[in-house]
C-alpha cells in the first residue's frame, strides 16, 4: 500500500512511539521530521495530559497538534489554544464514585481541564503496584485528600481505576450496565500488562471523535488523515482515520481494526518510511 495525499498523521504515545523501556528513540524523531518535510502536520494522540508530554514535545521540536487525556483535550501548540475541552459531570462523577467504593476499587481523579495534570486519592493499597507505583512515580502532582467527595465540587478531567485485568473487566462490564451519560475507556497499563486502565471521562472523549474534530479544525478530510496506534483507546482513532495503522506490539483489537499492522524495530514505525 503507498498512501498519497495525506494531510494529518496523528500517533498515540506510550506502546506506539514510546519504546518498551518507554523512550522515545532519535530514529522515531527523524521520522516524524522527515513527515513534517513532506508536508504532512504530525500530531499525539494520548491520554496523558499536556505538562506530561512536554518532555517529548521537547525531544522532537516540532509545533503540532494534541489529543490529550483520551480526547477530552485537544490543544494546538502553534497557536497555544485549548480546541476543545471536556469534562465530565461532576454529578455523574460523584454517582460512579460511590458505586467504585461500595464495589471495592480504590479511585484517582483528575482535576478538569486544562489543570488535568493534577490529582487526587483518598486510600493507598500497596499491594496494587500499578496504582501505587503511579502515585510514587508522580508524587509532584498529585494530593491525598480526606474524601475524594471534597473535590468533586467541580468538574473533573477523569476518574481512573488501575487494577489487574480481571478486577478492571468485571469493573467495566457492571458500569456498562449503568445508563449513565460517561464514557469508559480501557486499555492494558503499559508498565506492566497484568494491570489495566479504566478511565472515565465525558461522554464524548474518545481518541476517534476528537480526531475528527481536530481534522475538521484543520480543513482536512478524513482521506486525508493517518491514525497510528497499539492499544485499545487507540481502536476508534484506528478506526476513524483515512488509515488505520497498527504497530507491531498492538493488541488483537487494534490489528483487527487496522488497514496496516506494522512489523519489525521500533515498533515497526520504520516501516512507514515505504507506505509513502
Amino acid at each position: 500500500m503507498k498512501l498519497n495525499g495525506i494531510k494529518l498523521a496523528v500517533f498515540d504515545v506510550d506502546g506506539t512511539i514510546l519504546n518498551s523501556e518507554h523512550i522515545l528513540t532519535p530514529e522515531v524523531v527523524e521520522l516524524f521530521h522527515w513527515l513534517y518535510k513532506r508536508g504532512i502536520t504530525v500530531g499525539l494522540a494520548t491520554g496523558r495530559t499536556l505538562l506530561m508530554v512536554e518532555h517529548f514535545l521537547k525531544q522532537i521540536n516540532l509545533e503540532m497538534p494534541l489529543i490529550l487525556l483520551n480526547g477530552a483535550w485537544v490543544h494546538d501548540m502553534r497557536s497555544r489554544e485549548h480546541l476543545l475541552q471536556l469534562n465530565l459531570d461532576k454529578n455523574i462523577a460523584r454517582k460512579v464514585v460511590t458505586l467504585l467504593r461500595e464495589w471495592g476499587y480504590e479511585i484517582i481523579i483528575q482535576k478538569g481541564v486544562p489543570e488535568a495534570h493534577i490529582f487526587y486519592y483518598d486510600t493507598m493499597d500497596e499491594n496494587n503496584s500499578e496504582r501505587f507505583g503511579r502515585i510514587q512515580r508522580n508524587s509532584f502532582r498529585c494530593y491525598k485528600v480526606d474524601d475524594l467527595m471534597e473535590v468533586l465540587r467541580d468538574d473533573p478531567g477523569e476518574l481512573t481505576v488501575l487494577d489487574v485485568r480481571s478486577r478492571i473487566d468485571f469493573c467495566r462490564e457492571r458500569l456498562q450496565t449503568l445508563n449513565l451519560n460517561m464514557k469508559i475507556t480501557f486499555s492494558v497499563s503499559p508498565f506492566n500488562e497484568e494491570y489495566a486502565w479504566l478511565e472515565i471521562l465525558h461522554p464524548q472523549a474518545e481518541k476517534g471523535n476528537a480526531l475528527q474534530f481536530l481534522a475538521g479544525h484543520l480543513g482536512f478530510s478524513q482521506k486525508e488523515t493517518v491514525a497510528v496506534g497499539d492499544n485499545y483507546n487507540d481502536v476508534g482513532m484506528i478506526e476513524w482515520g483515512g488509515v488505520g495503522i497498527a504497530v507491531s506490539n498492538a493488541v488483537d483489537q487494534a490489528k483487527a481494526s487496522a488497514d496496516v499492522v506494522l512489523k519489525g524495530e521500533h515498533n515497526g514505525l520504520m516501516m512507514i518510511y515505504d507506505l509513502f
